[in-house]
């Protein structure tokens, strides 16, 4: 798959690692490529102007100009045909592969790239017509410096490179509707304004009834925060301005070690700033915890209609049971994911410069000539991406398969059983003490404990990725014993309701000091990363 990062300042971004800038403001002429580099600075992009009277906007294969911010690829200058040969002053016959022009540097707000569902993101460039291109091309600025770079290759499906920046870049924007979603939903409760057609079994001794409850929050708080994140690039007031189709964005799929261009540009901007940031996210990334988020989802609608709609009503363990078969395609997803994860990786550890593809020959020859003279020769260039190149990848994969924020994310549709609860105990006349102890030992507690035990469920779901067995039924069933062992280890935690069951406020206060623990435990390396 794809990969999709950014970063700050001018260090280097990752996107969809393959597109053929590299770092810095790059701008490509026909299957050629204008641009920025510099040894100080975290930029390296390359030029090369050819001879030609046919003007082609694009490589000639997909992945050429970035169709989506074509004003970042290429100058009004580049949509002119040229009359007359540029001969020995091309820049790749001066050999200079690292050489600054400021001229054509242009940026787009990220912002803006992602709205209408990520339209630039799924653009075709080698089917639109030079008056599109010169159209999505005077959508971009003239720009001396940019926020981050993005590099892909046209083989990914745009849509995944459109969720991959859109969670990124967004993903607390689901936090903060979640959170509002709830506090409504409770203050409409307790207004009496939606009806509660269910009942929930108060088990604390502070509180023990039946009251009326509602499934509003568990329904609709997941949908709140789905539109809040799609509606997120529309209400951005930050500019983000990068430059599309530029350095830094690794795919880890096949496809990538088959792009010349993909390897080229990484190894290019290492050679320029050897000490420059990469950021490198792979698509898999969030596809998967897009797929768990609304499994998730599923699962706390099934556990919440049974747990309080029906003959089950009250038997906490069952509901439990009974609902988290819907979590199955989730776990299954990143099991995939981790497969694609280790084909690519494996496809770095085999890298053969002779073997890798491109749609230009002219380019092969521009790439070539540029390997020689950074690394010796193509057999040092080979040994590079096959070692120092992948093992910085392999590490930065390693960092990025589950994410603090995207396990807070995954967990978040929680919240909405939490906001029915508490709306209906608030409704009923629940003592503070009562709804205190809930906040304390359900709600918090609950969400502490929901995100580790996400991050162990994706370690599981890496530990026995690869398929046992040929069947893709038993790949499945494989899925379902993931699956199983996970939900052992989750059971392990609902002792901690019987605590503040019982003991109200301070059994709530020694479960929440128990979560947190296991929290930071399973987090301990993120915060080592956050403070570093």
């Amino acid at each position: 798959m794809g990969a999709a990062a950014l970063h700050g300042e001018l260090d280097c971004c990752a996107t969809q690692g393959g597109d053929e800038t590299e770092e810095g403001a790059t701008l490509r002429t026909v299957p050629s490529m204008i641009g920025l580099a510099d040894a100080e600075e975290p930029m390296c992009t390359f030029d090369c102007d050819v001879d030609t009277m046919d003007w082609e906007p694009t490589k000639a294969a997909p992945d050429t100009l970035g169709g989506e911010l074509h004003g970042a690829q290429f100058s009004a200058e580049s949509l002119i045909v040229r009359q007359g040969p540029r001969g020995l002053s091309s820049r790749l016959e001066q050999n200079a592969h690292l050489a600054l022009d400021d001229e054509i540097a242009r940026a787009v707000p990220l912002a803006q790239t992602l709205r209408s569902f990520g339209y630039l993101w799924r653009l075709r460039p080698n089917k639109m017509s030079q008056d599109q291109l010169l159209k999505l091309w005077q959508s971009s600025k003239k720009a001396n410096s940019f926020d981050a770079f993005m590099s892909h290759t046209w083989w990914t499906p745009g849509y995944q490179k459109f969720i991959s920046l859109l969670l990124r870049s967004y993903w607390h924007y689901v936090v903060v509707a979640t959170i509002a979603a709830s506090a409504v939903i409770m203050i409409m409760y307790r207004l009496g304004i939606l009806p509660m057609p269910l009942k929930f079994e108060s088990h604390y001794e502070l509180f023990p009834r039946t009251i009326p409850c509602g499934p509003w929050g568990t329904l609709f708080t997941f949908q709140v925060s789905l539109c809040a994140l799609l509606c997120a690039p529309l209400l951005s007031c930050r500019s983000f301005d990068i430059f599309f189709d530029v350095a830094c964005i690794h795919q880890t799929d096949p496809v990538m070690c088959e792009r010349l261009w993909c390897i080229f540009e990484l190894a290019g901007y290492r050679r320029a700033n050897p000490t420059g940031k990469i950021v490198f996210q792979p698509l898999l990334v969030e596809r998967d915890f897009c797929v768990l988020w609304a499994c998730v989802y599923l699962y706390m609608c099934a556990f919440h209609i049974m747990n309080t709609g029906s003959a089950w009503r009250g038997f906490f363990a069952l509901s439990a049971i009974g609902g988290i078969s819907a979590l199955l395609p989730g776990i299954h997803a990143i099991r995939r994911g981790f497969q694609e994860q280790e084909r690519s990786l494996q496809g770095m550890a085999n890298f053969d410069l002779e073997l890798v593809s491109c749609s230009s020959d002219f380019d092969k020859q521009f790439i070539l000539a540029a390997v020689r003279e950074w690394y010796g020769s193509t057999d040092a260039f080979t040994q590079y991406v096959r070692g120092p190149l992948r093992d910085e990848l392999v590490q930065v994969v390693a960092e990025m398969r589950a994410p603090m924020s995207y396990c807070l994310l995954a967990f978040s549709p929680a919240a909405g059983i939490y906001a029915d609860v508490l709306g209906s105990l608030w409704l009923a006349g629940a003592s503070n003490e009562m709804l205190l102890a809930y906040v304390l030992g359900q709600v918090l507690s609950s969400f502490l404990l929901g995100m580790a035990q996400i991050k162990v469920l994706f370690i599981l779901a890496r530990r026995y990725s690869q398929p046992r067995f040929l069947s893709r039924t038993m790949d499945y069933m494989q899925s379902g014993g993931v699956l199983l062992v996970w939900v052992l280890f989750v059971a392990a935690s609902f002792p901690r309701n019987e605590v503040y069951y019982k003991f109200g406020v301070p059994g709530a206060v020694a479960a929440l000091i128990v979560s947190m623990l296991v929290f930071i435990a399973m987090f301990f390396r993120d915060f080592q990363r956050f403070w570093g």
